[in-house]
């Protein structure tokens, strides 16, 4: 835990634009294969829980996020093959 401590970070709130995705933003994507909407919230790997979609910024898909603004397509490739999303809205978690 201690080693852990000396690499946190106090973020700024307001030096955090929020139009792009960042850790601790509720993102809503669009499954461009599939057609279907998923909601993911981006948090670190500690807090990480795919099933209640919470997934880790250190993830291959929570790493293609960070920084997409609504409108944005990214292409992900992880081990089961490629994914491919559209951000569709970002909250605030």
């Amino acid at each position: 835990l201690e080693s852990r401590l000396t690499d946190v970070q106090i973020l700024d709130d307001q030096a955090i634009d929020k139009d792009k995705v960042y850790l601790g933003a509720k993102v809503s994507l669009k499954d461009l294969d599939k057609g279907k909407e998923i909601l993911y919230t981006i948090v670190s790997k500690e807090e990480a829980d795919f099933k209640a979609g919470k997934i880790s910024a250190e993830s291959p898909v929570g790493k293609q996020l960070l920084g997409k603004k609504p409108g944005d397509v990214v292409e992900i490739v992880i081990p089961a093959g490629k994914m491919r999303y559209e951000v569709m809205k970002i909250d605030r978690e």
